[in-house]
């Protein structure tokens, strides 16, 4: 039986959020924790500290603030999300990701000539 590694099964929900000294923190209901430069969120960034804490999540996917017209995904924080059979150069899927080297996703085999 194989077992999941790691988080790859694993939808990432927002459960809390807070506002250390330039950082905004996601909590995440799988026991992660994400720290991130509030700089990169201009838009949270320029709320007062009242108003980031007047903040809803959206089915954990989401969150909003009620002073911001912006919603931001859970992809906002954690980056682009894209699946094993996207990288150009696998040629097939992947079966057993966690069993396949970092090499092997990033690096074609490559035939070189002599000089």
């Amino acid at each position: 039986m194989n077992k999941a590694i790691g988080y790859s099964d694993t939808i990432p929900l927002i459960k809390e959020v807070n506002f250390p000294s330039g950082k905004i923190v996601l909590h995440l209901m799988d026991g992660r924790t994400i720290s991130l430069p509030i700089e990169k969120f201009p838009e949270i960034e320029k709320l007062t500290t009242a108003q980031k804490r007047r903040y809803k999540t959206l089915t954990g996917m989401g969150l909003m603030f009620d002073d911001c017209d912006t919603v931001f995904h859970v992809s906002d924080f954690l980056g682009k999300f894209f699946s094993v059979d996207t990288i150009p150069v696998l040629k097939k899927p992947v079966k057993n990701y966690a069993a396949t080297s970092a090499r092997q996703l990033a690096e074609p085999k490559v035939k070189y000539k002599k000089v």
